[in-house]
């Protein structure tokens, strides 16, 4: 028989509560590394869940999103 393991949820409120560092303003042109606090103009405070080449997965307070990133060359 398979032992399951218990993956943890990520919630938003104990990241956003816990963070002690200070918020990065969110711009289609910046990079953001896994684990950073960002404040997006419509969507609030986020935790950056995953870094991708031009994408970022985010979760804010009410679900997660996928941000598209446009590098300028």
């Amino acid at each position: 028989m398979a032992v399951k393991k218990k993956i943890k949820k990520i919630k938003w409120s104990d990241v956003i509560s816990d963070s002690t560092e200070t918020d990065i303003v969110y711009k289609s042109s910046g990079e953001f590394k896994q684990g950073e606090i960002i404040s997006h103009n419509m969507f609030g405070l986020g935790l950056v869940v995953e870094s991708l080449s031009n994408r970022v997965e985010v979760l804010f307070e009410d679900k997660s999103r996928t941000l598209i990133q446009n590098f300028m060359f």
